[in-house]
């Protein structure tokens, strides 16, 4: 990787003052701009698997209802005539 490679990474983190601390300005918007993207895009593909298991959990359990609704069923009743 060359030294387009670090600018490029470098344009991506935040600038640290002396103490490891976040400065107050000068990558500070910048990064809570992009982090603010990158956090909703990760939060709406959370939700798309989620709401994906959901419905294919809710189609088995329809499957399983529709089954036990059209399964025939039998009663028997024996009658005993006492002679």
């Amino acid at each position: 990787m060359g030294t387009g490679g670090n600018k490029c990474l470098a344009w991506f983190l935040p600038s640290y003052g002396p103490g490891g601390q976040l400065l107050p300005s000068g990558g500070n918007d910048w990064s809570g701009f992009w982090g603010g993207y990158i956090g909703a895009i990760i939060g709406g593909v959370c939700t798309v698997i989620g709401v994906y298991w959901i419905i294919e959990y809710s189609q088995e359990n329809n499957k399983e209802d529709v089954r036990k609704r059209v399964l025939p069923y039998m009663a028997l009743t024996v009658l005993h005539k006492e002679i």
